[in-house]
């Protein structure tokens, strides 16, 4: 099981986001911990970075296997998560 930290100010970023899509992000984040490459996920291009989809906000992360870490870099909405 991998261990899951932040890179973002979660409270911050997760403060604009309704409820409903709360409760599918944070599950997808526990999912993570189990299995960070899970069907679905995806390898950004050009990035060491991989994305998860919680409804319309994505999860931008970094995976790294020797620490046994997931590293939360940004969540946000789908419209405006890769101009970061």
């Amino acid at each position: 099981m991998y261990k899951i930290e932040y890179e973002i100010d979660l409270e911050k970023a997760l403060k604009k986001i309704p409820r409903h899509d709360l409760l599918a992000i944070r599950d997808k984040i526990k999912d993570l911990a189990n299995n960070p490459r899970m069907e679905g996920t995806i390898k950004l291009t050009g990035r060491d970075a991989y994305r998860a989809r919680a409804g319309n906000y994505r999860i931008i992360y970094r995976i790294k296997d020797k620490e046994l870490l997931v590293l939360v870099i940004d969540v946000d909405n789908r419209g405006t998560v890769y101009k970061k």
